[in-house]
């Protein structure tokens, strides 16, 4: 065959058409507009431009035939993101592929926006990657948390086009995550500001008092405890199924009902099985200190409900720095504090090993210590 040649049309004047062309004995046999005339300014058209010229040149180089009609199909980099994602889906709760789309979504628009929607996934490298991701860090402030969290995002997509046999090898997998900084995210309310606390939510909203209670004894995520219904409540038995829908790593587990939690439930209406345990009366969900909130009702509230009231009541008006989610890690490190076997948090929490309880509990340590100074050897 003979060299096919590729070359950009462009024109000082953004209203005309730019284009990247293939060129072979004086005849363009093919013409690529898309994605070149979304640029405002000359320089980004012309940058767009010689990124799409690079790739159709190297694709030939590797044996790309444009005058063939039947080509190997051949993914951009963001078409290979949404593939990647489809197949990773069936693997992912509904809320943690919500956040693996939001991930994909914010990566692609900044693949755009650095010239790599035509990009070969085949051709896509470590420089391209990174490149996105530092974009994306500095738009939009990311903390080195959240900057990971995408990271590994995009790490495990790229792994599920590995096992689809659409790339050999991950092109992030040299990206080193960045340094994580304690924000409080975990930090955990001391025992005076958990009294404090409790004793303001019980004067100023008691469902939502007791919402927070269930999360403090039993464990049970905030984004769990909005989907269980009253049909998951078994009082005589003293336990709440959290169904595999309902829960994060996609198992079901029962969790006892303890601490003060079984009186409170007992002042619920669970009469309709149908009814949400803490949920709305009505589908207006504005977060506000609605008395008929957090109780059995048909609507469900909006996830974000509950991290509201509690940063506008907690962190904002009592100046507690500290997460709702922390009052799950306080649990647990209260329940090895009193004794409970490790396993037994673990299975409660809903961990899938027992080392990721090992790392919310901050109090296993000390425990741990105080046996060490029990034990006692032989002296030699």
């Amino acid at each position: 065959m003979k060299k096919i040649e590729v070359r950009i049309f462009s024109s000082h004047n953004l209203d005309d058409k730019w284009y990247v062309y293939l060129y072979l004995d004086g005849k363009i046999i093919k013409k690529i507009y898309k994605g070149l005339n979304s640029g405002k300014t000359f320089e980004e058209r012309m940058f767009k431009a010689e990124v799409l010229k690079a790739t159709l040149e190297k694709e030939i180089s590797l044996g790309w035939n444009p005058k063939v009609k039947k080509n190997i199909v051949r993914m951009s980099l963001t078409e290979a993101l949404d593939f990647g994602l489809e197949k990773k889906k069936s693997t992912l709760s509904p809320g943690s592929h919500n956040e693996y789309g939001i991930s994909i979504t914010l990566l692609k628009d900044y693949c755009i926006k650095a010239g790599y929607e035509k990009l070969s996934i085949n051709e896509c490298d470590r420089y391209h990657v990174k490149t996105i991701l530092d974009m994306a860090k500095n738009d939009r402030n990311w903390s080195g948390r959240n900057y990971n969290k995408v990271l590994r995002n995009l790490n495990s997509i790229f792994n599920e086009l590995i096992e689809w046999e659409i790339i050999s090898s991950s092109p992030a997998r040299d990206i080193k995550a960045i340094k994580e900084s304690n924000i409080g995210q975990y930090e955990l309310m001391s025992d005076k500001e958990h009294q404090d606390v409790f004793s303001k939510l019980k004067k100023l909203h008691q469902n939502y008092y007791v919402f927070c209670s269930v999360v403090y004894y039993m464990g049970i995520r905030p984004g769990e405890l909005i989907k269980i219904k009253c049909s998951d409540v078994l009082m005589k038995k003293e336990v709440i199924i959290v169904g595999s829908k309902n829960s994060k790593n996609n198992k079901t587990r029962v969790v006892p009902i303890i601490g003060t939690i079984k009186e409170h439930l007992a002042n619920f209406d669970l009469s309709n099985s149908e009814y949400y345990l803490f949920g709305a009366h009505t589908t207006n969900r504005t977060p506000g200190l609605v008395p008929n909130y957090f109780s059995p009702n048909p609507f469900q509230v909006k996830r974000k409900y509950p991290t509201d009231l509690w940063r506008r009541l907690v962190i904002q008006d009592m100046k507690v720095n500290k997460k709702l989610y922390s009052l799950k890690h306080k649990g647990g490190s209260d329940k090895l504090k009193a004794g409970l076997d490790l396993k037994a948090v673990s299975s409660i929490f809903g961990h899938s090993s027992e080392k990721i309880t090992e790392i919310y509990a901050n109090f296993i340590n000390d425990i741990r210590f105080d046996e060490a100074k029990k034990i006692k050897l032989d002296h030699y």
